[in-house]
């Protein structure tokens, strides 16, 4: 068990260690992986874990590629908008 938790904090030390910009990437990657892994098992005919793989992978890949900025602000505009 020792092991594992040595492992575990040698690995968050080295993320945290890369640049921004790379551990942005980094995650970008793993959110799309997991989000192509749910297309490939919804595909398949997996879909109950496949809807929970999408639904990670997209939510996440949306937030560590900072486009959520651009989420937010198109929804305040349609705020804005809609208003009476």
């Amino acid at each position: 068990m020792n092991a594992i938790s040595t492992t575990a904090s040698a690995v968050v030390v080295g993320f945290r260690a890369l640049p921004s910009f790379l551990r942005r990437i980094l995650l970008v990657f793993g959110f799309s992986s997991a989000f192509a892994a749910g297309a490939f098992m919804h595909n398949h005919g997996a879909g109950d874990l496949a809807s929970l793989f999408l639904l990670i992978g997209g939510i996440g890949t949306l937030w560590a590629s900072g486009a959520w900025r651009i989420v937010k602000f198109g929804l305040l505009l349609a705020l804005i908008v809609s208003r009476d």
